[in-house]
């Protein structure tokens, strides 16, 4: 094991052994607030950041002085996880106990590395507190103040936690990818970027089973015709609302690994 792993894992160690004796001697709060939960993620993972803004389910975090649209983006953030919530009739807060972190990060936060939008759990433990994993979405920091983002990144990136909290039965990661695509194309409307879902969405359409196209929006672009084929239009809601219990069941990749038979064009867009 090389040096560097060696003082790693001691350190590691050493932090397991004193949590647990402080833990043992109840030296340790037993729960934190939302909040502090929050602000930690917050000074952790976005460390060029000095604001947060805070709704219902969601915090943005923010550099005061290079972004000026945070109440209005907070504001698209929640109504766009409330639709989400409500068409898949899943509530990931409940399962975190805290609102979900979306912060713009800085390369330096990533060791100099650029790096792309992301969802993921960082480990509370890892930094001294106990039994926490703090929800979070990764801005890449380039996205500041750019045309159609980073709202354009957004709908995808807000559909994980609902997949995370339940897992849909086929769980190999492109599909889930897959998923979290066809989950996003009716937030782009609350997001105020309707063209760019409809772009989105023609996108995915002709990647159907395309071995030229990137996998992800090859497996939406199958689910999209899918749920043509029932005739519902993935941009709606409501629509789409009807045959996600039939897809979270489904056994994907054996009903959508051939073609389904050739039907019209795609739903005209709206």
């Amino acid at each position: 094991m090389p040096v560097g792993a060696r003082i790693r894992f001691a350190a590691l160690l050493l932090l397991c052994v004193s949590r647990a004796a402080a833990l043992a001697h109840g030296e340790l709060p037993e729960s934190r607030t939302a909040e502090q939960k929050e602000d930690s993620c917050w000074k952790l993972r976005y460390g060029k950041c000095d604001g947060i803004e805070r709704a219902e389910d969601v915090a943005l975090v923010f550099p005061r002085s290079r972004f000026k649209r945070n109440r209005a983006l907070t504001t698209k953030l929640q109504a766009s996880w409330n639709l989400l919530r409500k068409m898949t009739g899943i509530d990931p807060i409940k399962t975190f106990g805290q609102r979900v972190v979306i912060g713009f990060r800085h390369p330096s936060d990533e060791g100099g590395r650029e790096f792309e939008p992301a969802w993921l759990y960082e480990s509370g433990w890892v930094h001294g507190f106990d039994n926490e994993l703090w929800p979070c979405i990764n801005i890449p920091w380039r996205y500041l103040n750019t045309i159609e983002q980073p709202e354009a990144c957004l709908p995808h990136q807000l559909a994980y936690p609902f997949l995370a909290v339940k897992k849909i039965r086929h769980s190999d990661p492109t599909w889930v990818d897959g998923m979290c695509e066809l989950l996003s194309l009716p937030v782009f409307d609350p997001m105020g970027i309707h063209e760019v879902g409809r772009r989105r969405y023609l996108l995915d359409w002709s990647s159907a089973w395309n071995e030229l196209a990137f996998r992800n929006q090859d497996y939406a672009g199958r689910l999209i015709r899918w749920c043509r084929r029932k005739k519902i239009d993935v941009r709606n809601a409501e629509q789409l609302k009807t045959v996600l219990p039939e897809l979270w069941e489904m056994d994907l990749g054996a009903v959508l690994a051939q073609p389904l038979t050739r039907s019209r064009n795609p739903i005209a867009p709206h």
